[in-house]
This record gives structure tokens, C-alpha cells and sequence, in this order.
């Protein structure tokens, strides 16, 4: 009696236990799949992280450069107009700020006026304008 009930009742609790175990492995299936799937999107978000970090290094290695020659060309300007502020427009034409000025401006030419003509014809030691 009391152990054909108790067969009978482990019976019916593992005809209950069989949907729950195979729930809980599609669960866990399922969890994998979304953990490989999370894997992956973690690797490609890093290595869309090197790759922006990359271009922002270049980026920031031009504008560095640019920068430096800016800075160069500026203290040219500056050292021209020192000169022409004190009548020294002759002996600054032998100088090297007179160069890279020079060079600036045919370098920039399509960025620039046309004053580039003047500056130019200026710094060749014309006369005129």
C-alpha cells in the first residue's frame, strides 16, 4: 500500500519534473546563445574602439603638425611686419622668416587674395605694385 503510493507519487511528480528540465535546458540554451552573441558584440566594440583611437592619433599627429607649421608661419608674418614697422623692409628680405613667409604663400596661393600678389612681388624685392 504505502509503497505503491509513494511510487505512484514519485511517478507523478516526475511526469511534472520532465517540462521543467526541458525548460530550464532550452533556458539555458538560450542563455548561452545570447552570452556567445554578447561575447562578440564586446569584441567588435573593442576593436572599433582601437580603431577610432587610431584615427583620432593620426588626426591629432596632423593637426599637430599643421599646427607647428602654423605657429612658424605666424612668427613669420610677425617678424615681416616688425621689420616694415621699423623700415627694415630690405635687410628683412634676407631673412629666414622672409622665406617661410614666401614659401607660405606660394604654398597657400589658392587660399589667399589677391594681396598674395603684392606680398610676393614685396618679398622678390620689386619695386611697385
Amino acid at each position: 500500500g504505502d509503497l505503491a503510493a509513494s511510487i505512484e507519487a514519485a511517478e507523478g511528480k516526475l511526469g511534472e519534473l520532465g517540462p521543467g528540465i526541458e525548460a530550464a535546458i532550452s533556458k539555458k540554451a538560450q542563455l548561452e546563445k545570447d552570452l556567445a552573441s554578447h561575447e562578440a558584440d564586446k569584441q567588435a566594440a573593442k576593436a572599433a574602439m582601437k580603431e577610432a583611437q587610431a584615427v583620432r592619433e593620426k588626426e591629432k599627429a596632423a593637426f599637430d603638425k599643421e599646427f607647428a607649421e602654423n605657429k612658424v608661419n605666424y612668427e613669420s608674418v610677425s617678424a615681416a611686419l616688425d621689420a616694415l614697422e621699423k623700415g627694415m623692409a630690405g635687410s628683412f628680405l634676407q631673412t629666414r622668416p622672409a622665406g617661410v613667409l614666401r614659401a607660405f604663400l606660394v604654398k597657400n596661393q589658392e587660399k589667399l587674395d589677391g594681396d598674395r600678389r603684392e606680398v610676393l612681388s614685396f618679398l622678390s624685392g620689386e619695386q611697385g605694385g
